[in-house]
């Protein structure tokens, strides 16, 4: 059965993911402009690789950089970081999932006349 890739997603098989490999080996953090501007990939192509290499990349506040190559310290701070992304979605599913099920309205006017934060006072 073959893998269903989503929209962005890039395989692991996909040469993008061994030639940003080799790019980073050896160096330090990279920004994202710096990969675009030198690998001549959007940031979304980025992204997509940096998944791909299934943790072999660092991601964080300074950039990019192979996890091999990280201390202790940055390898620390981008699973934090990973950590504190996946609260923020699982609150945001949470929320998502509890305003659906409690009705989904069915026109305009009843979508407006539900109260809301936004439609409080004004």
């Amino acid at each position: 059965m073959s893998e269903q890739l989503g929209l962005f997603q890039t395989p692991k098989t996909d040469p993008k993911v061994s030639q940003l490999l080799r790019f980073l080996r050896n160096r330090d953090w990279l920004t994202r402009k710096q990969l675009e501007q030198a690998l001549k990939w959007d940031h979304r192509t980025i992204r997509s690789v940096v998944e791909a290499s299934e943790g072999q990349i660092l991601s964080g506040q300074k950039g990019y950089k192979l996890t091999v190559q990280s201390t202790r310290e940055e390898f620390e701070e981008s699973c934090g970081q990973l950590r504190s992304q996946i609260k923020t979605n699982t609150t945001r599913l949470h929320n998502q999932q509890r305003i659906f099920h409690q009705g989904v309205p069915t026109t305009e006017n009843e979508l407006f006349k539900t109260p809301n934060a936004y439609s409080e006072g004004h």
